[in-house]
């Protein structure tokens, strides 16, 4: 027969059990949630990518009049007599291809995209949203519906038409390398030291 001590010490133990089975289940409810909306993120992704067919402009200005070049009008070549330094950041940025997207067809999708960015180096080329706070878009994806991924977003405080002198842009930081997941490349030596990411 069982003394009133080991009784206590079995109840404490059935305890402990219970506990740790709902700590487990917990666990794996959260991780299947996880899984579930970067997998909704990355489905998203590819439906943007069917509308907008986001294209690179080639913006080669170290030889212009190329016929298979599309020259912008709005950047502004500087002449230089002296052939410049190719480590300058100023002509790395100068000679980046630029990306031409619809956003006619991303605002019938949301109405609260205001740009596009890419990092180059990285997974990150996603259109952003901005709302009237920071907080709506850390729990919901393009699509507007509930998604712990969130998007990318413009800080509410920021012109939407990107004048201010400094534009802050948010997002998760997720381990499957979506959202900004994938902008830790960038403090490694072999993203900084290749000017193609510049």
């Amino acid at each position: 027969m069982k003394t009133r001590k080991n009784k206590i010490i079995d109840i404490i133990l059935l305890v402990v059990i219970i506990i740790c089975l709902f700590n487990i289940g917990n666990s794996l409810y959260h991780i299947f949630e996880w899984k579930k909306d970067g997998d909704d993120i990355k489905e998203q992704v590819e439906d943007i990518y069917n509308i907008t067919k986001p294209t690179e402009v080639i913006e080669n200005h170290s030889e212009l009049g190329d016929e298979n070049e599309t020259i912008s009008s709005n950047i502004e070549i500087i002449e230089e007599n002296v052939k410049p330094d190719e480590y300058n950041p100023y002509w790395a940025y100068i000679n980046m291809n630029l990306i031409n997207v619809d956003f006619y067809d991303l605002k019938e999708v949301n109405k609260d995209t205001v740009g596009w960015i890419q990092v180059n180096g990285t997974n990150v080329n996603y259109p952003f949203v901005q709302t009237k706070d920071n907080s709506y878009y850390l729990t919901h994806a393009f699509n507007k519906k509930y998604n712990s991924a969130g998007w990318v977003f413009l800080d509410y405080r920021n012109n939407s038409n990107l004048t201010d002198k400094n534009n802050i842009i948010y997002a998760h930081g997720r381990y499957d390398s979506t959202m900004f997941g994938s902008l830790r490349k960038s403090l490694t030596n072999g993203w900084l030291n290749n000017t193609d990411n510049y």
